[in-house]
This record gives C-alpha cells, sequence and structure tokens, in this order.
C-alpha cells in the first residue's frame, strides 16, 4: 500500500511540473477578446476614411504623373484605389462586422472579415506609400498609423481564428465572443470593393 501511494505521489508530482509550462504558455498567450477587436475594426476603419478624404491628390508635385509606386500605379490608380478603400470602409467593412456578430464568432464569417481586412491593409500600405512619395506629411503620418492599426486587427483576426478552430476541435464549441456586442449595425453588403485597377487592365487584354 505504501508503495503504491508512493507511486501516485510521484506521478501527481510530475504532472504538475508538466503541467505548469503548458498553464504559463496559455497565459501569456491568451484568449481573443473577438468584440473588443470588432469594436477597435469600427474605430480604424471611421478614422481611416477620414484621412484618405484629406488626401489632395491635386496637390502632389508634378512628376507624381511619372511615379511609379508599388505595382507600377501611377496618379489614377491611387485615386481609384482611395476611393475603392473608402467604399470598402463604410459598406463592406460593416457589413462584415454585423456577419460575424450576427454568426456569433463563426470560423467562416470571421475569415471572410479577416480576408477583408488583409485587402484593405494591403492597399493602404500601397496609398500610404504613394502619399509619402508625394504628399505632404500631413497626409501620409495618418495613413502610416492607420496600416500599424489595420495590421494589428488583421493578427488579432488571424489569433481568433486559430483559437476558435482549436476550440472546435477540442470542445465542439467556439470561444466566447466576451465583451457586450457592439451596438446593432444593418445589414450591409459583403462584398469586397477594393480591387486592382492594374488587374482590371490586364484582363481586358485577353
Amino acid at each position: 500500500m505504501k508503495i503504491f501511494t508512493g507511486a501516485v505521489i510521484a506521478i501527481l508530482a510530475c504532472l504538475t511540473v508538466w503541467a505548469a509550462p503548458a498553464a504559463a504558455a496559455a497565459q501569456q498567450t491568451g484568449r481573443i477578446d473577438l468584440n473588443a477587436v470588432l469594436n477597435e475594426l469600427q474605430r480604424v476603419s471611421s478614422a481611416t476614411n477620414a484621412d484618405i478624404a484629406n488626401i489632395r491628390f491635386d496637390r502632389w508635385g508634378a512628376g507624381w504623373k511619372l511615379w511609379k509606386g508599388h505595382g507600377g500605379q501611377k496618379k489614377d490608380d491611387m485615386e481609384h484605389i482611395a476611393a475603392s478603400l473608402q467604399k470598402n470602409l463604410t459598406d463592406a467593412i460593416p457589413g462584415l462586422i454585423h456577419d460575424v456578430q450576427a454568426a456569433r464568432g463563426s470560423i467562416s464569417t470571421s475569415f471572410k472579415l479577416y480576408h477583408d481586412v488583409d485587402v484593405v491593409y494591403d492597399y493602404l500600405g500601397r496609398l500610404a506609400d504613394a502619399a509619402e512619395a508625394n504628399g505632404k506629411k500631413e497626409e501620409y503620418q495618418p495613413l502610416s498609423e492607420d496600416v500599424a492599426a489595420f495590421e494589428s486587427v488583421r493578427q488579432k483576426l488571424s489569433t481568433y481564428i486559430e483559437q476558435a478552430a482549436v476550440a472546435i476541435e477540442s470542445t465542439g464549441k467556439l470561444p466566447a465572443m466576451n465583451s457586450p456586442a457592439a451596438g446593432g449595425s444593418h445589414h450591409l453588403p459583403k462584398k469586397i470593393v477594393v480591387d486592382d485597377p492594374n488587374a482590371r487592365k490586364t484582363k481586358k487584354k485577353h
């Protein structure tokens, strides 16, 4: 009996040693508060839309028409991208946020939102580069901060999707969204409206 008791104590001691690093890692990683991320995205989208509206393409330098940035985009392309981004920020993203809230953070709706945020992040970065090369500091500085904010949201959405997938595999349930959902928003179009003008021109050649 003493031998059995000693073995049990030894096993429990080993389990305690093994469990400590795992618990510390879980605590360090932390669970993503999806509602907080959605609220953050709403704020970032509103601020970014206002910053894009402040761009004065007509006041950019004379060399701007000859300038080629990421992907070879020129002035007309950047103006088109700016308009498309604003439409996405005011139409697509609010609709996708609503869908995620209505689906209680389902992986499919969260991934659609992540994909759109990733597209916005990419094209917003191109616009920020163009503003830095051709515009004034008061134009490109806010855009640079917007790019960083979208990168943060993108990473958090990616982490949530990974955590949600793990939760479903282990428990069969999605993790809680944590904080109360943001104020009711109307169901808006889900289509991603940012498109690459160069890609559109290429399609016409075929």
